[in-house]
Protein backbone atom coordinates (compact mmCIF):
# COMPACT_ATOMS: atom_id res chain seq x y z
CA UNK A 1 0.00 0.00 0.00
CA UNK A 2 1.72 2.93 -1.12
CA UNK A 3 -0.07 5.17 1.88
CA UNK A 4 2.50 2.60 4.01
CA UNK A 5 5.56 2.74 2.17
CA UNK A 6 5.66 6.24 0.67
CA UNK A 7 7.46 8.45 3.54
CA UNK A 8 5.76 11.45 1.87
CA UNK A 9 4.17 14.42 3.27
CA UNK A 10 0.39 14.29 2.72
CA UNK A 11 -0.99 15.38 -0.33
CA UNK A 12 -2.70 19.20 -0.33
CA UNK A 13 -5.74 19.40 1.81
CA UNK A 14 -5.26 15.69 3.84
CA UNK A 15 -4.07 15.05 6.93
CA UNK A 16 -2.42 11.52 7.93
CA UNK A 17 -4.90 9.31 9.73
CA UNK A 18 -2.65 6.67 11.81
CA UNK A 19 -5.08 3.11 12.63
CA UNK A 20 -4.39 0.13 14.50
CA UNK A 21 -6.58 -3.46 14.00
CA UNK A 22 -8.30 -4.89 16.69
CA UNK A 23 -7.77 -8.59 16.20
CA UNK A 24 -10.50 -9.53 18.63
CA UNK A 25 -13.81 -7.46 17.11
CA UNK A 26 -11.58 -7.31 13.20
CA UNK A 27 -12.21 -3.94 12.64
CA UNK A 28 -9.66 -0.63 12.24
CA UNK A 29 -10.00 1.63 15.28
CA UNK A 30 -8.09 5.28 15.55
CA UNK A 31 -5.21 6.15 17.28
CA UNK A 32 -5.91 9.36 19.90
CA UNK A 33 -4.51 12.37 18.53
CA UNK A 34 -1.65 12.61 20.60
CA UNK A 35 -0.07 9.30 19.73
CA UNK A 36 -0.76 10.20 16.07
CA UNK A 37 1.08 13.29 15.62
CA UNK A 38 3.96 11.33 17.31
CA UNK A 39 3.92 8.33 14.78
CA UNK A 40 3.88 10.52 11.98
CA UNK A 41 6.70 12.75 12.99
CA UNK A 42 8.79 10.01 13.86
CA UNK A 43 7.47 8.21 10.54
CA UNK A 44 8.79 11.70 8.37
CA UNK A 45 12.18 11.21 10.51
CA UNK A 46 12.24 8.28 8.78
CA UNK A 47 12.74 5.88 11.53
CA UNK A 48 12.22 2.48 11.52
CA UNK A 49 10.85 2.36 15.24
CA UNK A 50 9.13 4.29 18.11
CA UNK A 51 8.33 3.58 21.41
CA UNK A 52 4.47 5.03 22.01
CA UNK A 53 4.73 7.29 24.68
CA UNK A 54 2.14 10.12 23.97
CA UNK A 55 -1.40 10.27 24.41
CA UNK A 56 -3.26 6.94 26.14
CA UNK A 57 -0.14 5.74 25.74
CA UNK A 58 1.71 8.01 28.40
CA UNK A 59 0.70 6.14 31.40
CA UNK A 60 2.20 3.05 30.15
CA UNK A 61 5.67 4.36 28.16
CA UNK A 62 8.12 2.02 26.69
CA UNK A 63 4.78 -1.37 26.96
CA UNK A 64 4.63 -0.50 23.20
CA UNK A 65 6.79 -0.17 20.19
CA UNK A 66 5.33 0.21 16.56
CA UNK A 67 8.08 -1.07 13.98
CA UNK A 68 7.50 0.91 10.89
CA UNK A 69 9.32 -1.74 8.76
CA UNK A 70 6.82 -4.01 9.63
CA UNK A 71 4.12 -1.81 10.08
CA UNK A 72 2.89 -3.23 13.66
CA UNK A 73 2.47 -2.15 17.05
CA UNK A 74 4.21 -4.56 19.48
CA UNK A 75 3.31 -5.33 23.71
CA UNK A 76 7.10 -5.13 24.62
CA UNK A 77 6.45 -7.82 27.27
CA UNK A 78 4.24 -10.53 25.88
CA UNK A 79 5.42 -9.67 21.88
CA UNK A 80 1.77 -9.49 20.47
CA UNK A 81 2.00 -7.59 17.21
CA UNK A 82 -1.27 -5.58 15.98
CA UNK A 83 -1.08 -3.98 12.35
CA UNK A 84 -1.05 -0.73 11.69
CA UNK A 85 -1.95 1.59 8.60
CA UNK A 86 -1.24 4.95 8.01
CA UNK A 87 -4.01 6.72 5.53
CA UNK A 88 -4.78 10.19 4.76
CA UNK A 89 -7.87 12.07 4.88
CA UNK A 90 -9.52 15.17 5.28
CA UNK A 91 -9.65 17.24 8.30
CA UNK A 92 -12.97 17.94 9.40
CA UNK A 93 -13.86 20.78 11.67
CA UNK A 94 -17.29 22.94 13.08
CA UNK A 95 -18.93 24.30 16.33
CA UNK A 96 -21.74 21.84 17.09
CA UNK A 97 -22.11 18.60 19.52
CA UNK A 98 -24.25 15.55 19.59
CA UNK A 99 -25.85 14.70 23.11
CA UNK A 100 -28.29 11.34 23.94
CA UNK A 101 -30.78 11.75 27.55
CA UNK A 102 -29.94 9.56 29.99
CA UNK A 103 -32.26 7.78 32.16
CA UNK A 104 -32.31 10.91 34.79
CA UNK A 105 -33.13 13.28 31.64
CA UNK A 106 -29.89 14.95 31.14
CA UNK A 107 -27.95 15.65 28.34
CA UNK A 108 -24.90 13.88 27.71
CA UNK A 109 -22.04 14.40 25.06
CA UNK A 110 -21.07 11.60 22.30
CA UNK A 111 -17.47 11.24 22.44
CA UNK A 112 -15.96 12.91 19.59
CA UNK A 113 -15.68 10.51 16.59
CA UNK A 114 -19.75 9.13 17.11
CA UNK A 115 -20.19 12.75 16.49
CA UNK A 116 -18.18 13.45 13.19
CA UNK A 117 -20.24 9.94 12.61
CA UNK A 118 -23.46 11.51 13.33
CA UNK A 119 -22.53 14.76 11.46
CA UNK A 120 -22.07 13.38 7.68
CA UNK A 121 -23.40 10.01 7.72
CA UNK A 122 -25.16 10.25 4.38
CA UNK A 123 -28.18 8.06 5.29
CA UNK A 124 -30.31 8.97 8.34
CA UNK A 125 -30.02 5.17 9.79
CA UNK A 126 -27.17 3.98 10.99
CA UNK A 127 -25.53 2.09 13.40
CA UNK A 128 -22.98 3.37 16.08
CA UNK A 129 -20.07 1.35 15.25
CA UNK A 130 -17.16 4.01 16.25
CA UNK A 131 -15.93 5.16 19.09
CA UNK A 132 -17.21 4.33 22.53
CA UNK A 133 -19.48 2.14 20.49
CA UNK A 134 -16.36 0.16 19.14
CA UNK A 135 -16.39 -2.07 22.07
CA UNK A 136 -20.15 -3.43 21.20
CA UNK A 137 -20.54 -3.28 16.98
CA UNK A 138 -23.89 -3.36 15.51
CA UNK A 139 -25.83 -3.07 19.45
CA UNK A 140 -26.84 0.56 19.29
CA UNK A 141 -28.77 2.10 16.05
CA UNK A 142 -30.03 5.66 15.62
CA UNK A 143 -32.58 7.39 13.38
CA UNK A 144 -31.70 11.02 12.59
CA UNK A 145 -35.29 11.50 11.32
CA UNK A 146 -36.42 10.36 14.52
CA UNK A 147 -33.79 11.17 17.35
CA UNK A 148 -33.44 8.55 18.56
CA UNK A 149 -30.72 5.79 19.56
CA UNK A 150 -31.85 2.47 19.72
CA UNK A 151 -30.77 -0.82 21.99
CA UNK A 152 -31.28 -3.70 19.42
CA UNK A 153 -30.81 -6.55 21.84
CA UNK A 154 -33.31 -4.55 24.39
CA UNK A 155 -35.51 -2.45 21.91
CA UNK A 156 -34.75 0.31 24.15
CA UNK A 157 -34.75 4.00 23.11
CA UNK A 158 -33.03 7.40 24.00
CA UNK A 159 -33.84 10.52 22.84
CA UNK A 160 -30.96 12.79 20.65
CA UNK A 161 -29.65 16.29 19.87
CA UNK A 162 -27.51 17.69 17.87
CA UNK A 163 -26.62 21.22 20.03
CA UNK A 164 -24.94 24.02 17.48
CA UNK A 165 -21.97 26.38 18.85
CA UNK A 166 -19.96 23.37 20.79
CA UNK A 167 -16.44 22.35 19.03
CA UNK A 168 -17.71 18.66 19.90
CA UNK A 169 -14.70 17.62 17.67
CA UNK A 170 -11.55 19.29 19.12
CA UNK A 171 -9.68 16.36 19.66
CA UNK A 172 -11.30 13.94 17.23
CA UNK A 173 -9.48 12.31 14.48
CA UNK A 174 -9.74 13.34 10.95
CA UNK A 175 -12.58 12.12 8.89
CA UNK A 176 -12.08 9.62 5.88
CA UNK A 177 -11.96 11.51 2.63
CA UNK A 178 -12.81 9.75 -0.53
CA UNK A 179 -11.58 7.05 -2.28
CA UNK A 180 -10.96 9.16 -5.63
CA UNK A 181 -9.30 11.34 -3.46
CA UNK A 182 -6.84 9.92 -0.44
CA UNK A 183 -3.81 7.80 -1.55
CA UNK A 184 -5.78 5.11 0.64
CA UNK A 185 -8.87 5.78 3.16
CA UNK A 186 -9.72 4.28 6.58
CA UNK A 187 -12.07 1.66 6.79
CA UNK A 188 -15.93 2.63 7.08
CA UNK A 189 -17.02 3.77 10.49
CA UNK A 190 -13.77 5.16 11.65
CA UNK A 191 -13.02 3.80 15.22
CA UNK A 192 -11.64 5.10 18.05
CA UNK A 193 -10.44 4.23 21.68
CA UNK A 194 -11.88 6.53 24.84
CA UNK A 195 -10.48 6.07 28.41
CA UNK A 196 -13.85 6.36 30.02
CA UNK A 197 -15.37 3.83 27.58
CA UNK A 198 -12.51 1.51 28.56
CA UNK A 199 -13.04 2.00 32.09
CA UNK A 200 -16.71 1.22 31.36
CA UNK A 201 -16.97 -2.05 29.80
CA UNK A 202 -14.42 -3.18 32.55
CA UNK A 203 -16.78 -1.86 35.44
CA UNK A 204 -19.85 -3.25 33.58
CA UNK A 205 -21.79 -6.01 36.12
CA UNK A 206 -22.07 -8.75 33.61
CA UNK A 207 -21.82 -9.19 29.38
CA UNK A 208 -25.06 -8.01 27.59
CA UNK A 209 -24.21 -10.87 24.72
CA UNK A 210 -23.68 -13.67 26.97
CA UNK A 211 -26.22 -12.22 29.70
CA UNK A 212 -29.33 -12.34 26.72
CA UNK A 213 -28.69 -16.06 26.39
CA UNK A 214 -28.88 -16.76 29.76
CA UNK A 215 -25.60 -17.76 30.44
CA UNK A 216 -23.89 -17.84 33.64
CA UNK A 217 -20.69 -16.03 33.97
CA UNK A 218 -18.72 -13.43 35.82
CA UNK A 219 -17.20 -10.18 34.24
CA UNK A 220 -13.80 -9.72 35.92
CA UNK A 221 -12.09 -6.43 35.92
CA UNK A 222 -8.24 -6.40 36.44
CA UNK A 223 -5.63 -9.54 36.55
CA UNK A 224 -5.79 -8.71 40.16
CA UNK A 225 -9.31 -10.00 40.16
CA UNK A 226 -8.38 -13.17 38.06
CA UNK A 227 -7.70 -16.16 39.94
CA UNK A 228 -4.54 -18.09 39.02
CA UNK A 229 -4.45 -15.89 35.98
CA UNK A 230 -1.00 -15.01 35.07
CA UNK A 231 -0.17 -11.73 32.85
CA UNK A 232 0.61 -13.40 29.87
CA UNK A 233 -1.80 -15.27 29.71
CA UNK A 234 -4.34 -15.55 26.69
CA UNK A 235 -8.24 -15.96 25.70
CA UNK A 236 -7.55 -20.03 23.81
CA UNK A 237 -10.46 -18.88 21.58
CA UNK A 238 -8.50 -15.79 19.80
CA UNK A 239 -4.76 -16.26 21.08
CA UNK A 240 -5.32 -12.65 22.39
CA UNK A 241 -3.69 -11.48 25.85
CA UNK A 242 -6.71 -11.53 28.28
CA UNK A 243 -5.49 -8.21 29.87
CA UNK A 244 -3.86 -5.52 28.19
CA UNK A 245 -1.13 -3.13 29.81
CA UNK A 246 -2.84 -0.37 28.49
CA UNK A 247 -6.54 0.30 29.76
CA UNK A 248 -7.56 1.57 26.01
CA UNK A 249 -7.08 -1.62 24.20
CA UNK A 250 -8.88 -3.87 27.24
CA UNK A 251 -11.57 -6.66 26.27
CA UNK A 252 -14.12 -7.38 28.65
CA UNK A 253 -12.56 -10.37 30.52
CA UNK A 254 -15.20 -13.28 31.52
CA UNK A 255 -15.30 -16.56 34.16
CA UNK A 256 -17.52 -19.06 33.30
CA UNK A 257 -19.13 -21.20 35.84
CA UNK A 258 -16.66 -24.01 34.80
CA UNK A 259 -13.53 -21.02 36.08
CA UNK A 260 -12.10 -20.27 32.97
CA UNK A 261 -11.35 -17.33 31.28
CA UNK A 262 -12.18 -15.81 28.12
CA UNK A 263 -13.08 -12.65 26.16
CA UNK A 264 -16.91 -12.09 26.18
CA UNK A 265 -17.08 -10.72 22.78
CA UNK A 266 -15.23 -14.40 22.00
CA UNK A 267 -17.88 -16.46 23.54
CA UNK A 268 -20.84 -14.96 22.63
CA UNK A 269 -20.63 -16.32 19.01
CA UNK A 270 -19.75 -19.72 20.36
CA UNK A 271 -23.33 -20.13 22.10
CA UNK A 272 -25.75 -22.65 20.17
CA UNK A 273 -29.63 -22.76 21.57
CA UNK A 274 -29.23 -20.58 24.48
CA UNK A 275 -26.14 -23.39 25.12
CA UNK A 276 -22.47 -22.75 25.66
CA UNK A 277 -19.71 -25.34 25.89
CA UNK A 278 -16.31 -23.99 27.19
CA UNK A 279 -13.30 -24.17 24.99
CA UNK A 280 -11.58 -25.68 27.57
CA UNK A 281 -12.70 -28.19 29.08
CA UNK A 282 -15.99 -28.81 27.47
CA UNK A 283 -18.00 -27.80 30.26
CA UNK A 284 -21.74 -27.24 29.24
CA UNK A 285 -23.56 -23.70 30.68
CA UNK A 286 -26.46 -22.41 30.04
CA UNK A 287 -29.48 -24.14 28.53
CA UNK A 288 -28.35 -27.72 28.68
CA UNK A 289 -26.90 -29.20 25.41
CA UNK A 290 -29.24 -31.11 23.12
CA UNK A 291 -28.61 -33.24 20.12
CA UNK A 292 -30.09 -34.64 17.08
CA UNK A 293 -30.83 -38.21 18.14
CA UNK A 294 -34.33 -39.32 16.39
CA UNK A 295 -37.52 -40.36 18.19
CA UNK A 296 -36.90 -43.85 19.87
CA UNK A 297 -37.31 -45.61 23.24
CA UNK A 298 -35.44 -46.25 26.10
CA UNK A 299 -35.76 -49.39 28.97
CA UNK A 300 -33.10 -50.80 31.87
CA UNK A 301 -33.51 -54.69 32.94
CA UNK A 302 -31.18 -56.49 35.04
CA UNK A 303 -29.29 -59.94 34.62
CA UNK A 304 -27.98 -62.23 37.05
CA UNK A 305 -24.34 -62.26 34.40
CA UNK A 306 -21.57 -60.60 35.73
CA UNK A 307 -19.03 -58.17 33.75
CA UNK A 308 -15.47 -59.48 33.88
CA UNK A 309 -13.58 -57.59 36.24
CA UNK A 310 -16.71 -56.87 38.31
CA UNK A 311 -17.91 -60.08 40.33
CA UNK A 312 -20.96 -60.97 42.22
CA UNK A 313 -23.08 -57.54 41.17
CA UNK A 314 -24.92 -58.48 38.19
CA UNK A 315 -25.54 -56.38 35.58
CA UNK A 316 -27.18 -53.70 33.87
CA UNK A 317 -29.11 -53.65 30.27
CA UNK A 318 -29.66 -50.66 28.61
CA UNK A 319 -31.94 -51.41 26.02
CA UNK A 320 -32.33 -48.86 23.15
CA UNK A 321 -34.87 -49.17 20.27
CA UNK A 322 -35.70 -46.61 16.97
CA UNK A 323 -37.75 -47.48 14.25
CA UNK A 324 -37.46 -46.77 10.57
CA UNK A 325 -37.86 -43.29 9.84
CA UNK A 326 -37.54 -39.87 7.85
CA UNK A 327 -34.18 -37.05 8.80
CA UNK A 328 -35.78 -33.96 9.78
CA UNK A 329 -33.95 -30.30 9.43
CA UNK A 330 -31.41 -30.73 11.53
CA UNK A 331 -30.49 -34.57 10.34
CA UNK A 332 -27.52 -34.97 7.23
CA UNK A 333 -30.49 -35.74 4.64
CA UNK A 334 -33.91 -33.66 5.25
CA UNK A 335 -36.35 -35.46 3.97
CA UNK A 336 -34.93 -38.85 2.95
CA UNK A 337 -35.76 -41.92 4.83
CA UNK A 338 -32.87 -43.62 7.10
CA UNK A 339 -32.47 -47.01 8.90
CA UNK A 340 -33.98 -47.88 12.51
CA UNK A 341 -31.64 -50.47 14.94
CA UNK A 342 -31.83 -51.81 18.30
CA UNK A 343 -28.55 -51.84 20.96
CA UNK A 344 -28.41 -53.60 23.96
CA UNK A 345 -25.79 -51.68 26.02
CA UNK A 346 -24.30 -53.66 29.38
CA UNK A 347 -23.43 -51.77 32.86
CA UNK A 348 -21.68 -53.19 35.69
CA UNK A 349 -24.92 -53.28 38.52
CA UNK A 350 -22.86 -51.62 41.34
CA UNK A 351 -22.94 -47.96 42.51
CA UNK A 352 -20.72 -46.35 39.43
CA UNK A 353 -22.73 -48.26 37.19
CA UNK A 354 -26.02 -47.29 38.64
CA UNK A 355 -24.78 -43.93 38.12
CA UNK A 356 -24.05 -44.12 34.75
CA UNK A 357 -27.49 -45.32 34.10
CA UNK A 358 -29.20 -42.56 35.74
CA UNK A 359 -27.08 -40.01 33.39
CA UNK A 360 -27.54 -42.34 30.43
CA UNK A 361 -31.26 -41.67 30.83
CA UNK A 362 -30.52 -37.72 31.38
CA UNK A 363 -28.74 -38.00 28.05
CA UNK A 364 -30.99 -40.00 25.88
CA UNK A 365 -33.70 -37.56 26.58
CA UNK A 366 -31.35 -34.72 25.37
CA UNK A 367 -31.26 -36.55 22.50
CA UNK A 368 -27.58 -37.32 23.05
CA UNK A 369 -27.05 -40.80 22.79
CA UNK A 370 -27.56 -41.33 19.04
CA UNK A 371 -27.30 -39.43 16.00
CA UNK A 372 -27.87 -40.25 11.91
CA UNK A 373 -24.91 -40.79 10.01
CA UNK A 374 -23.20 -43.71 7.99
CA UNK A 375 -21.90 -46.41 10.07
CA UNK A 376 -18.43 -46.79 10.46
CA UNK A 377 -18.58 -50.13 10.72
CA UNK A 378 -20.64 -51.16 7.72
CA UNK A 379 -20.24 -48.27 5.75
CA UNK A 380 -21.71 -45.83 3.39
CA UNK A 381 -22.94 -48.65 1.45
CA UNK A 382 -25.43 -49.04 4.34
CA UNK A 383 -26.91 -45.57 3.85
CA UNK A 384 -27.60 -43.48 6.22
CA UNK A 385 -29.26 -45.29 9.77
CA UNK A 386 -28.71 -44.41 13.50
CA UNK A 387 -25.15 -44.60 14.45
CA UNK A 388 -23.21 -43.59 18.35
CA UNK A 389 -22.61 -39.74 18.99
CA UNK A 390 -19.65 -40.41 20.94
CA UNK A 391 -20.63 -41.83 24.36
CA UNK A 392 -19.56 -45.11 24.18
CA UNK A 393 -21.05 -48.26 25.37
CA UNK A 394 -20.11 -51.52 26.42
CA UNK A 395 -22.36 -53.93 24.23
CA UNK A 396 -20.50 -57.27 25.31
CA UNK A 397 -19.52 -59.05 28.60
CA UNK A 398 -16.58 -60.12 27.03
CA UNK A 399 -14.00 -59.41 24.17
CA UNK A 400 -13.12 -56.57 22.66
CA UNK A 401 -16.37 -54.54 22.77
CA UNK A 402 -16.91 -55.72 26.28
CA UNK A 403 -15.18 -56.31 30.20
CA UNK A 404 -13.08 -56.06 31.37
CA UNK A 405 -12.02 -52.57 31.40
CA UNK A 406 -11.39 -50.71 34.86
CA UNK A 407 -11.45 -46.86 33.34
CA UNK A 408 -14.94 -47.26 31.13
CA UNK A 409 -17.04 -46.30 33.95
CA UNK A 410 -15.00 -43.15 34.60
CA UNK A 411 -14.54 -42.87 30.24
CA UNK A 412 -18.12 -42.61 30.17
CA UNK A 413 -18.72 -40.55 33.18
CA UNK A 414 -16.15 -38.09 31.26
CA UNK A 415 -17.98 -38.35 28.00
CA UNK A 416 -21.44 -37.58 29.31
CA UNK A 417 -20.02 -34.51 31.33
CA UNK A 418 -18.57 -33.34 27.84
CA UNK A 419 -22.20 -32.67 26.73
CA UNK A 420 -23.38 -31.34 29.86
CA UNK A 421 -24.73 -34.25 31.83
CA UNK A 422 -23.17 -34.66 35.62
CA UNK A 423 -24.58 -35.62 38.51
CA UNK A 424 -24.71 -32.29 40.21
CA UNK A 425 -26.40 -31.13 37.07
CA UNK A 426 -28.59 -33.74 35.41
Amino acid sequence: IMAQLNRTQPPAGLNPLWTWHDDQNRKWKTYDASTSQQLEAAFQQGASSTVLSKGYFAAHPAAYLVDFDRMVQVNTKTQYARLIERSFALQVSGNYDWQWQDDNGSWKSYDPVTCQLLEFHPRPQLSLTSGSFAYHPQRYSVDLNLLKQFNRQTGRARSIRRVEGAPAAANAPPAAANASVAMETAHEGVDTTVTPAAQAVLSKDGHEGLSQHQIPHTTVATLQDASGVQEEDTCCICMGPLFEEDPNEQETVIQLPCTHYFHGDCLVPAVNNLSLKCAVCQATHGKPQTGTQPPGTLQFSQSPNDCAGYPGCGSILVHYSFPNGVQGPEHPSPGKPYRGDARTGILPDNDKGRLVQSLLKVAFDRRLIFSIGHSLTLGPGAGERIVWAGIHHKTSYHGAHGYPDDGFLDRVLDELAAVGVRPDAS
